[in-house]
């Protein structure tokens, strides 16, 4: 398959997902996968596949990690969404944000 082609087919699939996506109410909620992941197809498919980008992923067991008891995937989305509206692109979102977060509670 060439490139052309490939681009083409992920356009496609992309824009599938992000059908199916909109029809889900937590692709409008910060802190839900479905929210980062319908924002990340839309660039794709309005930027192309080779458009530059850089992103890193924080997940639930990150947090876990901080603390001595599991805080479960509700407070996790709260948090998320709690670092995504406070977001500082100076700092970043980093071990000591998510420690903020986990503070602020």
């Amino acid at each position: 398959m060439e490139d052309n082609e490939i681009n083409l087919t992920l356009k496609r699939q992309l824009e599938a997902l992000l059908t199916t996506l909109s029809s889900i109410s937590a692709s409008e909620q910060p802190g839900n996968t479905a929210y980062y992941l319908n924002r990340i197809s839309q660039y794709v498919v309005n930027r192309g596949v080779d458009c530059p980008m850089v992103a890193d992923i924080w997940l639930e067991e990150d947090f876990n990690e901080l603390t001595e008891n599991t805080i479960g995937s509700d407070k996790a989305r709260e948090l998320f969404a709690l670092i995504d509206r406070r977001h500082d692109a100076e700092i970043g979102i980093n071990w000591d944000v998510l420690n903020e977060a986990l503070d602020s509670d």
